[in-house]
């Protein structure tokens, strides 16, 4: 337990010791160490009660604590040399607090006035503290006279300039410089200057490692202001030092952010912390007054009583609360002491780390606004939050909030789920992989901090060190960061397997799912950081459902951190500048997953874009701190060159973002609700027109040029060296993006008649993005590119299930629409080594492929397809020949009226010539059974993916059919077949499972068959 003596003073000392103390308790509880402040009521107002300024045994009442926190002394009422010897001076000499330390520098957030302090100004002033001129010496003599006369006696001992030599000594021996300058006035005060300097001599002998100099006081201070990098610590006397210390908070910024300490280093007395400014009673009462200087000297009155971590953290508060712009009016700031308070409060309670945010609703600005009128009493009133919201932490349960990253280990209960660290050389390499193909789309991960994190898990360590079990919160978190992040690189790197000791076990769901008690317990941005690395590796694997979970409960503790709302703007999570984009990141990352999964699984939007008030990457930032948004016809702001530079590095992260804003639109445009039947055509032109607006705007590369070998047509082998020295081209990547986009949007179009405009519009954009995604998946494939995301499997779904859809209804060329669905169902076999869904997806555009194969072999040769679409097409309960574009009619399927035979083009005869009636063309579907048998599981034992008819890549041979096997597919209710036909449903005679909207993209499988038998009843 400390026990600390507050003696707030006069003037503003009250304002800024209360504010100080509440804040001081705060960090106190967070980190578990005891401290008690007594309220000691000295001070001018006690010296008008009692006719002195402090009580008869004051000192004696001082030594019973520890330190002494000091507000001011000084009333214009009470001359002031009354005022300074009756308490402030009274206290120093009988302590012998004879070390006066005075530590100037700028803060972030603040400049020097001085063009010469280009670094700012970083000093420490060491003041002999008990004689020199203020010892007390002289006298008046002839008072009243004309010839009255005063002595001012400066009286310097060897004992009291020795001991004060070896502190500042010391003290720079201490700093990173090593630098000391001894002040001195020797040139003219012949006696005690004189021993002043020879003393310092002396003493230097002693310190061979501190560079000194000696400078004349009225010479240095024309150095303080011209050469100010060449000083460091300074030395002096009694005035010199109250003098130049002074000077020195001036040109650092203000006194209002300059400390003192007064101390006795032989740590027989109490030691008293006190601000420099005094009692500014100009000021009084206002609540403008700058309480950093008494925050500074209490973080220094912490490192005096060894509570250095406290210190730090005080002192981290403040310069990120000064960074943020909160600031008083002596540095050109508009807040007020309570805003500076409550800023460093909220920080120090609960680090920027794990900020735990709280909303307006809440009533927490109000509650601050009723406290504010009382402002007398708001010293012991409790933070809004603390009335507010239960506290998830027993007080002093937690021990230091932020564990630096070169003191943590793998947790076993962790690493016994998700695997152990691998060795050393393949963690390198897949670290490599993962910051060149994952990092740039989601840069959650601040580069630096994981590499340090990295070397100190390598770190060779004492072998005969005991090692206690550490209870490092951390290292959960970054257990499952490595684990998920060498797992992600490991799936685009066949060569870079992990030994079987490092896996992660499976189900994955399972061991997904064991990780979010202990994630979500807090709200810190490492344990959102490991959230996300595991959400990502679930979406790399396609484990899209547990994903998904894990991203509901990783959006509700973004929510309690407040990633949400805009680091720049809320001045309770502003911190530095790397934190404040590190929190941008990480939620710009989990807002693309989220809506890569709303789409995915056809679920509803995890976060609104009218719920965010942060800037996207790759924009400037419009947002400043305390203030609210710029007038709408505000300019945007030019970026400065730095800005430019990181957004040129986020680019393929903005991007992104951007895709996943206008996916979570089209969304909200189409599957907002079962109700909606009707869309605004004009909505969708103006988000088809975003979209295209997007693309266009895309700064990207050339799509990767194919590396094949000149004696086959394969893929050549290409060196791993190569494969890694060469940058990573997201221009496949982004294309598949923007034409799957295209496919979204009309796609539900397509549910029309297709006698309508709006039916055939979008299906010939269908078809133009299925054949834009094929060229792009060739890109990716021929350029050694991994297939990583799995994206590219529902867009190769998709765009085999177009160009299948489209050469059915005789809108497409047959032959060249059986030769891209082959080129479908490549990239499909490809990736069903990596996602079991493929197999699936392989094996039902495989039926589709033969249909269509087999319409086209009855229509005509195979070898000589027509230039354009297939004349003649049927179509569904509509008379019009649209195949042919001459007007002429045919009936509608299910007429049962003869048609004119002159009318019908050969081509157009689909299976068989029977007219079926709607009911017969939906739910049952009746195939042979042997070809339902002829079908082969893409991994099957003969190599072969596609059936009779098919090569091992399923291209058609020439010549060939699909049904050269007899297989004959009949899907005439009541049409003849052989006797082995069985009824079947489309989802047992393909063998999915029919819950399959992680590659549907929100599209349900029944529906779209049903849609293909609505269409034509052949297919």
């Amino acid at each position: 337990m400390h026990r600390i003596a507050s003696i707030p003073g006069d003037g503003i000392g009250p304002e800024v010791v209360s504010g100080t103390i509440q804040v001081v308790n705060k960090l106190a509880s967070k980190l578990g160490f005891q401290i008690e402040f007594t309220h000691i009521p000295w001070g001018t107002n006690y010296y008008k009660q009692n006719g002195q300024f402090m009580s008869d045994d004051a000192l004696d009442v001082l030594r019973t604590f520890d330190a002494c926190l000091f507000g001011a002394v000084g009333d214009p009422s009470v001359p002031d040399h009354i005022s300074l010897w009756g308490l402030l001076l009274k206290i120093r000499g009988p302590l012998q607090l004879y070390a006066n330390v005075r530590p100037v520098r700028t803060f972030p957030g603040t400049k020097s006035p001085l063009n010469t302090a280009k670094n700012g100004i970083d000093w420490v002033l060491v003041r002999e503290n008990s004689e020199g001129e203020y010892c007390g010496q002289g006298g008046r003599s002839h008072v009243g006279h004309p010839w009255e006369a005063a002595t001012e006696v400066a009286i310097f001992t060897r004992f009291g300039i020795e001991r004060i030599m070896r502190f500042a000594f010391e003290t720079a021996q201490s700093r990173p410089r090593k630098k000391l300058t001894v002040v001195t006035k020797s040139n003219a005060m012949r006696h005690g200057m004189v021993l002043w300097d020879e003393v310092a001599e002396e003493v230097s002998r002693d310190f061979p490692d501190v560079d000194w100099d000696k400078m004349l006081v009225d010479a240095i201070t024309i150095r303080m202001v011209a050469q100010p990098d060449s000083l460091d610590t300074i030395v002096g006397t009694n005035l010199h030092m109250d003098i130049l210390s002074d000077l020195a908070a001036g040109l650092a910024g203000s006194i209002g952010v300059a400390p003192s300490s007064n101390l006795d280093p032989t740590r027989k007395n109490p030691s008293v912390f006190e601000p420099v400014h005094g009692s500014a009673f100009d000021i009084t009462g206002k609540g403008v007054a700058n309480p950093v200087a008494t925050f500074w000297s209490a973080a220094e009155m912490l490192t005096w009583l060894g509570e250095k971590d406290a210190a730090d953290k005080l002192m981290g508060c403040v310069e990120r609360v000064c960074a943020a712009g909160i600031l008083t009016a002596d540095l050109g700031g508009k807040a007020k002491t309570q805003d500076v308070v409550d800023a460093i409060g909220s920080l120090t309670a609960q680090s920027p780390q794990e900020s735990q945010f709280v909303g307006s609703s809440s009533g927490v600005f109000f509650i601050n606004t009723v406290r504010q009128a009382f402002f007398s009493s708001s010293g012991e009133f409790p933070p809004p939050e603390d009335t507010l919201v239960g506290s998830l932490w027993a007080p002093h349960s937690s021990t230091h909030e932020e564990t630096p990253v070169s003191q943590w280990e793998y947790d076993p209960s962790i690493a016994c789920v998700l695997g152990q660290a691998p060795p050393q050389q393949l963690a390198r390499d897949l670290m490599m992989v993962y910051f060149k193909v994952w990092h740039p789309l989601f840069p959650f991960l601040h580069g630096p901090t994981f590499l340090h994190a990295m070397e100190s898990l390598y770190a060779e360590k004492d072998a005969t060190e005991v090692r206690e079990p550490s209870q490092n919160k951390h290292n959960t978190s970054w257990t499952t960061i490595f684990q998920c992040i060498f797992h992600l690189a490991s799936l685009v790197r066949a060569d870079l397997q992990l030994p079987a000791e490092c896996r992660i076990q499976t189900p994955i769901s399972i061991s997904m799912h064991s990780l979010l008690s202990p994630l979500t317990a807090r709200h810190d941005l490492l344990s959102l950081q490991a959230l996300l690395a595991s959400q990502l590796y679930l979406v790399a694997t396609m484990s899209l459902r547990t994903a998904s979970t894990v991203g509901g409960c990783m959006l509700r503790s973004m929510l309690h951190a407040g990633l949400h709302r805009c680091p720049f703007r809320y001045r309770e999570l502003s911190a530095s500048s790397q934190h404040r984009h590190l929190r941008k990141r990480i939620f710009w990352s989990a807002y693309a997953l989220d809506r890569y999964l709303s789409q995915a699984l056809g679920l509803p939007l995890g976060v609104q874009d009218s719920d965010i008030d942060v800037c996207p990457p790759g924009s400037p930032e419009i947002h400043k701190p305390l203030l609210h948004l710029p007038p709408p016809d505000t300019p945007t702001p030019q970026p400065s060159e730095s800005e430019f530079e990181r957004g040129k590095k986020e680019t393929p992260f903005a991007s992104y973002v951007q895709s996943g804003k206008l996916t979570g639109e089209a969304l909200e445009l189409f599957h907002k609700s079962i109700f909606v039947r009707s869309i605004s055509q004009t909505s969708v032109l103006v988000l088809t027109t975003s979209v295209h607006k997007w693309w266009n705007s895309l700064d990207l590369p050339p799509s990767p040029l194919p590396q094949r070998s000149s004696s086959s047509s394969h893929q050549s082998p290409t060196s791993i060296a190569t494969i890694d020295s060469t940058p990573f081209n997201y221009t496949p990547f982004f294309t598949i993006l923007y034409q799957h986009l295209l496919l979204l949007l009309h796609r539900p179009s397509l549910s029309l008649p297709n006698s309508t405009p709006e039916f055939a519009s979008a299906l010939q954009s269908c078809i133009s993005a299925a054949r834009h995604i094929l060229l792009a998946l060739k890109a990716q494939r021929d350029s050694h590119q991994a297939l990583f995301w799995p994206g590219f499997l529902s867009a190769a779904w998709m765009a085999g299930l177009v160009l299948a859809f489209a050469c059915q209804l005789g809108q497409y060329g047959r032959v060249k629409g059986c030769q891209e669905i082959s080129s479908c169902l490549e990239f499909l076999r490809i990736m069903s080594t990596q996602w079991e869904p493929a197999k699936h997806c392989h094996r039902a555009l495989s039926l589709l492929l033969r249909a269509v194969s087999r319409l086209d072999t009855i229509a005509g040769p195979a070898t000589a397809p027509p230039s354009g679409p297939i004349s003649g097409t049927i179509t569904t309960g509509h008379s019009t020949d649209i195949g042919t574009g001459t007007g002429n009619t045919i009936p509608a399927m299910g007429s049962r009226t003869d048609p004119d035979p002159k009318n019908i083009n050969p081509a157009s005869i689909s299976l068989d010539e029977s007219h079926l009636s709607p009911s017969t063309s939906r739910k049952k579907r009746r195939f042979d059974a042997s070809f339902t048998s002829s079908y082969q599981h893409p991994s099957g034992p003969s190599g072969s993916s596609f059936g009779p008819g098919a090569d091992a890549l399923g291209q058609i041979r020439p010549g060939e059919s699909l049904d050269e096997g007899g297989d004959r597919l009949d899907i005439a209710e009541g049409a003849s077949g052989s006797s082995s036909q069985q009824d079947l449903h489309w989802d047992q005679s393909l063998g999915l499972d029919m819950n399959m909207v992680d590659l549907l993209q929100e599209g349900n499988f029944d529906s779209l068959m049903d849609l293909f038998g609505q269409q034509y009843p052949t297919f």
